[in-house]
């Protein structure tokens, strides 16, 4: 491969400010080139999905009960949330701390539609063996309009919005600090409210957890995520519980996040802030337990997950740091520009002062030769005078 002498200018002076090598740095340009071009390639394919296979009125409609909002939805039924979730809404009880988040509510099923036994509840036999999309139907993702379909007729990006800036702040950080810890990890991938669809031939079988982690399947950008073509399930789930998805996220997705075999379920309510961790032991959730020092482990991702200050918070064991959200990190990046430029300030400072020590130096130096050689120059003058008296 050639380049013009400027180009191969500007490349290498761009390669000495980044502190790498050349050839290092033409692979990532290649790299984010193709993935540009394929970003402009999946927003083609949206479009001409889209107006090829648009969905069926009603198809993907939201009820109104899923999204529910605002003082009197919230209000009018705050005894159920005492009594399963206890947001701080007086006069709710809090919850004992040994006390399982949601294991309490939660109604498994087993493939073949058979509930669980549950508080000595007798079991519902079921004829045939039903689709996790029709035992876990409460638990599926309804797109919010306008939606884009690919060229299959699977929803892909849609029109939902965060609930709540804790929300959005909580969702930015997971994905932007599991993106850095990943950033050299090429076959990983991160996603945030990305289409999880698990049923070949059912597009209405969605998932949109706040953010997933699967690794071996590479970081490619995608539309939607199809367990079919992808060969594996994620192997971490994050949700964030917002005022008018908890029920959903508490007592209706796990139990098919657990029968879709999603190694690690995480949940987080930034409203009242507690994090809640579970890994899948032979086929069933299992609560993780709180480190000594705070916090729980994640195997999945080799950090550990914690509140701090009311916030979602990610640490790695190895050397404690917690990982700095982008403000934070800002934060950081002023302070230590600051304390370099004062550096750099007293660092010409001390050159100045060392160049004036120099000159001074130099001119002592002149004055002691002139010196000598006045004392030399007498010397002489008083030698000859003697000889010639």
């Amino acid at each position: 491969m050639t380049m013009e002498n400027e180009l191969v200018e500007r490349v290498d002076a761009r390669v000495k400010r980044l502190g790498t090598t050349r050839s290092a740095f033409t692979r990532q340009a290649l790299r984010n080139a193709l993935r540009r071009l394929d970003e402009k390639e999946l927003e083609e394919r949206h479009v001409a999905g889209y107006r090829r296979d648009p969905a069926q009125p009603g198809e993907f409609e939201v009820p109104e009960a899923d999204h529910a909002w605002g003082d009197d939805a919230w209000s009018a039924d705050q005894s159920t949330v005492a009594s399963t979730f206890a947001f701080p809404l007086p006069p709710c009880p809090p919850r004992p701390r040994d006390e399982s988040w949601y294991f309490p509510m939660m109604k498994p099923r087993s493939r073949t539609g058979e509930a669980v036994v549950v508080a000595g509840a007798k079991p519902v036999q079921a004829a045939t063996e039903l689709p996790l999309s029709v035992i876990h139907a409460e638990a599926l993702y309804r797109p919010v309009p306008p939606v884009e379909y690919d060229d299959e007729g699977y929803p892909g990006p849609d029109g939902n919005v965060p609930e709540s800036t804790q929300h959005a702040h909580t969702s930015a950080y997971t994905f932007n600090s599991l993106r850095a810890v990943f950033r050299d990890r090429g076959d990983d991938l991160i996603a945030h409210d990305l289409m999880l669809l698990f049923e070949e031939g059912n597009r209405k079988a969605t998932l949109a957890p706040d953010l997933m982690v699967v690794m071996g399947v590479g970081n490619e950008p995608r539309d939607s995520y199809k367990t079919w073509k992808e060969g594996k399930v994620p192997d971490l789930v994050i949700e964030v519980v917002s005022r008018s998805t908890w029920r959903k996220d508490v007592n209706v997705k796990p139990p098919l996040y657990e029968a879709l075999g999603i190694a690690e379920f995480w949940l987080f309510d930034p409203l009242n802030p507690r994090l809640a961790g579970f890994e899948l032991v032979r086929g069933r959730y299992r609560e993780i337990a709180e480190l000594p020092e705070g916090g729980l482990r994640s195997r999945v991702l080799a950090l550990d997950l914690l509140v701090m200050d009311g916030e979602l918070r990610c640490r790695d064991p190895r050397d404690a740091k917690v990982i700095p959200d982008h403000v934070e990190t800002v934060r950081m990046l002023d302070v230590a520009e600051r304390k370099l430029s004062q550096a750099d300030h007293e660092r010409a400072e001390a050159d100045r002062q060392l160049a004036e020590a120099d000159r001074e130096l130099a001119t002592s130096k002149r004055e002691r030769e002139q010196a000598l050689r006045r004392v030399a120059e007498l010397a002489a003058l008083l030698r000859q005078a003697r000889a010639e008296s």
